[in-house]
């Protein structure tokens, strides 16, 4: 029998737990990020709201009223959810929807702003994410479908309108 030999074990056990706590930790945090990257891009890039700006977009080049929009340079404003009557059926069933029509610039798109912390935040993602100095887009149809009031999905659907058009 030989004395002493019990702490090496104890030692050893307490060296391979925390070796492994810091492997666990280090994933849990590099996981965590990747999952909260993932929800901000799947509320930011949400597909029903594609499909509902592009709607948007068809119904205005329709009805002419992109050119009233993209030829007389309007700043950037809310699109009244009135003037599509063809899609309040459609996504009646979802929630509120809100519509959104800015020139393809920084700072316009930033007066959309309204002090509404996920559409704010939503704002400020596509204010640095676009590319503003890109000349193959001149507007943006901006789209908002909330479930609840914390809970919204958002697309910025980056559009060129011929203006060999305008008058």
């Amino acid at each position: 029998m030989k004395l002493g030999r019990n702490g090496f074990m104890l030692v050893e056990v307490v060296v391979v737990s925390a070796v492994i706590a810091t492997v666990l930790v280090t994933m849990f945090i590099a996981i965590n990020r990747v999952s909260s990257a993932y929800s901000t891009r799947d509320s930011y890039n949400s597909v029903d709201a594609l499909y509902l700006a592009m709607a948007v977009n068809d119904i205005l080049r329709e009805n002419n009223g992109l050119s009233d929009l993209v030829c007389n340079k309007r700043n950037a404003k809310e699109i009244p959810y009135s003037n599509f009557e063809s899609l309040k059926e459609a996504y009646n069933s979802i929630g509120s929807i809100n519509l959104y029509y800015s020139p393809y610039d920084r700072d316009k798109v930033l007066s959309l702003k309204k002090n509404k912390a996920t559409f704010d935040g939503f704002i400020d993602y596509i204010s640095n994410k676009l590319d503003y100095s890109n000349t193959n887009y001149n507007y943006l149809i901006i789209s908002e479908l909330c479930k609840t009031e914390d809970d919204c999905y958002y697309y910025a659907l980056k559009l060129k309108y011929d203006t060999s058009k305008c008058g």
